[in-house]
């Protein structure tokens, strides 16, 4: 019964708002869906990562950026609800950006995907709350914090897997998400295509199935990061919405919903029926394996890690379920997922700070 008035209570919040953003919702925020607290932490002004994967295991840099990342989101969250709270994010932005924080060591090669991942995990989030506030700064203050998250980006820009345009997986659309919203932020339509572009490769890429070639091989975390890639194109698609662009409705060779369908909801509904069951993924985490693709401890090729089901890791789910609310992936979502059946707030990563609370503002 719950998941019923859970999708009919969307359904009629869909019906004002679905056709805008997310992210153009400014005010009447839910404060129970808002209130979120993290212990304040720093950014580290240097970046150093390890050689080689450490199955889920974070370095001592990689520990310090995820304890920001959620002392951050819990701010931006606070600040759809408080004006001292968002006049504390925009502080924090500034104070970030004019100490160039996050900067990689000179090793950074030796693990530049990890390098990468850490670094998007935190720019997105900080680029989705500037889009937020952009109104709230002043000329001067917005081109401090655009000159930094160029800054970030040019180091990102080295990495093989977006220089060499190789294969996309969860990281690439990491990437994407920053480098749209930074199009946003500094008018600069180079970001956007980008971002666009890699949206577009990774649908044209993905399996009849729907799934993604990479993510899906990664052994017992195939299901993990097939999911975060998957975030990550939600959050895409729901960002191209401000410049009224449909990647919701993108499919390979067209944006025609007659194309044939190699698109958004083909890779969410094999995500979701590999949660159901994970038998249809099995095949391509023991093929992974074999090739020598990792994944996280105590996990394996035939036994998944789900976790992210019951986490805010789930939480795109709230961005595809406002627009979609009758849609059977929606209703399978809210089946499969007690996070997003009870309405439960979490930090989002990649989608920004809270979508939970996020969804529930007005423009």
């Amino acid at each position: 019964m719950l998941r019923f008035v859970f999708l009919i209570s969307f359904a009629l919040i869909s019906q004002v708002k679905a056709n805008v953003s997310v992210f153009e919702l400014k005010s009447d925020f839910s404060k129970h869906h808002c209130e979120m607290v993290a212990i304040k932490t720093d950014l580290p002004d240097i970046f150093e990562t390890i050689d080689g994967y450490t199955g889920g295991t974070e370095a001592a840099s990689e520990k310090a950026v995820s304890n920001y990342r959620k002392y951050f989101m819990s701010l931006s969250s606070r600040a759809r609800i408080s004006s001292q709270e968002a006049r504390d994010a925009r502080l924090e932005i500034l104070r970030i950006s004019k100490a160039k924080k996050l900067k990689w060591a000179e090793d950074w090669h030796k693990n530049d995907t990890n390098a990468l991942f850490f670094t998007a995990s935190i720019a997105a989030p900080v680029a989705i709350e500037v889009i937020f506030q952009k109104d709230r700064f002043n000329k001067d203050e917005l081109n401090i914090i655009i000159d930094y998250l160029e800054f970030l980006n040019s180091q990102m820009r080295k990495v093989r897997l977006i220089k060499n345009n190789w294969e996309t997986d969860n990281k690439s659309f990491d990437y994407a998400v920053f480098s749209y919203a930074l199009g946003i932020i500094s008018n600069k339509k180079k970001h956007k295509d980008r971002a666009i572009n890699l949206f577009k490769q990774g649908i044209k890429e993905l399996r009849k199935d729907g799934s993604i070639i990479v993510d899906s091989q990664r052994v017992g975390s195939a299901l993990h990061y097939s999911n975060k890639a998957v975030s990550a194109l939600v959050t895409i698609a729901e960002l191209a919405t401000l410049d009224d662009i449909n990647l919701y409705k993108y499919s390979y060779k067209g944006f025609s919903s007659s194309s044939p369908k190699k698109n958004l909801n083909l890779a969410i509904g094999f995500l979701l029926n590999s949660a159901e069951d994970e038998t249809l993924i099995h095949k391509y985490a023991i093929e992974g394996e074999k090739k020598g693709s990792t994944g996280f401890q105590r996990y394996s090729a035939t036994n998944q890690d789900k976790r992210w089901l019951e986490n805010g890791l789930v939480s795109w789910g709230y961005y595809y379920i406002r627009r979609f609310p009758e849609s059977e992936l929606s209703k399978k979502l809210v089946k499969l997922s007690t996070f997003i059946n009870s309405g439960r707030k979490g930090y989002g990563e990649i989608t920004g700070a809270n979508p939970r609370c996020f969804i529930t503002g007005n423009p």
